[in-house]
């Protein structure tokens, strides 16, 4: 997913800001949208669990 990263801001760069829907008709742009909410959750976890040390 991390791999990911730098074309989904192009994505949004590319789409005046707009980021990569889950409901869209365009296979890459969900996947984009996948992508970036595991990124978001895998970034959450690990700043939960450096706030529980």
């Amino acid at each position: 997913m991390a791999i990911l990263y730098p074309q989904i801001k192009q994505f949004i760069l590319d789409h005046n800001g707009q980021y990569p829907s889950k409901e869209s008709n365009d296979d890459l742009e969900v996947k984009y949208a996948y992508a970036l909410a595991k990124l978001r959750d895998l970034r959450a976890r690990r700043k939960a669990a450096e706030n529980g040390k």
